[in-house]
């Protein structure tokens, strides 16, 4: 299980206590980059809600999900987390936690040389009042994201057809820019590039091929 969590969206808030709160691309670059840099020196993880009164001692709070990527779409900025149980897993799945509010500094000092940054996501909370409007909502995903896999996880269906259709499809699929992991298609900037490039003969080849696999021809193009 993938827990999909939105982080932010590029525009600008105005906060009663933090004054002007922006987030540009620029945040979000920095933001990526400092992550897959480990520049916070842990993994950050997610909480429910922002309040840490409760807890009795410092640095008590339970991780609900460890974020282990963060990605762009647009102008929103997503983390993908694995939780840690399965009960916040079906508290976002059943829509009882449908936003999140991030926790994160635009410019982050370095604990070990002192040098800034940038922005830098320190954690992720759960929550059904975020102070940044229109925002997704959090999702559960059985895969990670935005993975299409054309044989829903069965190889053999691909391997069942000849081997010109085999090979047409693995064209076709290259063409789109899929990739072939373990006998799959696998695709994870969206799907339905058209191919009018084709030839008559070879566009026919890679419909039926496409067809067997349990796409649909939409406009011209391969949608799942």
């Amino acid at each position: 299980m993938t827990l999909k969590i939105p982080v932010g969206r590029i525009g600008q808030w105005k906060h009663p206590k933090y004054g002007t709160i922006k987030m540009t691309q620029e945040t979000f670059s920095q933001m990526i980059r400092n992550f897959k840099a480990k520049v916070l020196g842990r993994d950050p993880f997610i909480r429910v809600g922002h309040d840490k009164s409760n807890d009795p001692t410092f640095g008590s709070t339970k991780a609900e999900g460890w974020i282990t990527d963060l990605v762009q779409e647009g102008e929103f900025l997503f983390a993908l987390a694995d939780p840690t149980n399965e009960k916040v897993a079906k508290m976002v799945q059943n829509k009882q936690y449908r936003y999140a509010s991030p926790e994160y500094q635009d410019k982050y000092q370095s604990k070990e040389d002192g040098s800034f940054k940038g922005a830098v996501l320190e954690a992720l909370a759960l929550t059904n009042e975020p102070f940044l409007t229109q925002l997704p909502e959090a999702r559960l995903l059985a895969d990670p994201s935005d993975t299409f896999y054309l044989d829903f996880g069965n190889p053999d269906d691909v391997r069942k057809l000849s081997d010109d259709l085999k090979r047409l499809a693995d064209e076709s699929m290259l063409e789109l820019g899929y990739q072939i992991v373990d006998g799959k298609y696998m695709l994870t900037n969206g799907a339905g590039a058209e191919l009018s490039h084709l030839d008559e003969e070879t566009k026919k080849m890679s419909d039926e091929s496409m067809l067997a696999l349990g796409y649909k021809i939409v406009d011209g193009k391969y949608v799942l």
